[in-house]
């Protein structure tokens, strides 16, 4: 544990150090990357189109779990419901009518 905190110590004092020898040319290379409005749109669409991109994966590999988890089998859904058998898909037409049914309409 010792040792794991001197290196720690070590590595803070040579950035400690790097920041203050060059500290003045982080502020020019500042001004050269100066962010304006566009930018920072650009920048925020990047990270929404990074997050859905990962949002998608999510979904197809839940999809596919549940998929495999009630169907047994994962692919095509047409395939994997002709190989279920006929009380299967009676408790699943079931489940079906009662979840679409759940709220009586009032009139």
């Amino acid at each position: 544990m010792a040792r794991v905190l001197k290196t720690w110590v070590r590595a803070g004092a040579v950035v400690h150090d790097l920041f203050r020898r060059h500290w003045r040319r982080a502020l020019i290379v500042r001004e050269w990357f100066r962010l304006n409005q566009e930018s920072v749109h650009l920048i925020l669409a990047g990270i929404v189109g990074v997050l859905a991109g990962v949002a998608n994966w999510v979904y197809y590999l839940l999809n596919q779990l549940l998929q495999l988890l009630l169907m047994g089998q994962t692919g095509d859904i047409l395939t994997a419901a002709s190989a279920l058998k006929w009380w299967q898909r009676l408790l699943d037409w079931l489940l079906q009518v009662i979840s679409t049914r759940t709220t009586p309409i009032r009139r």
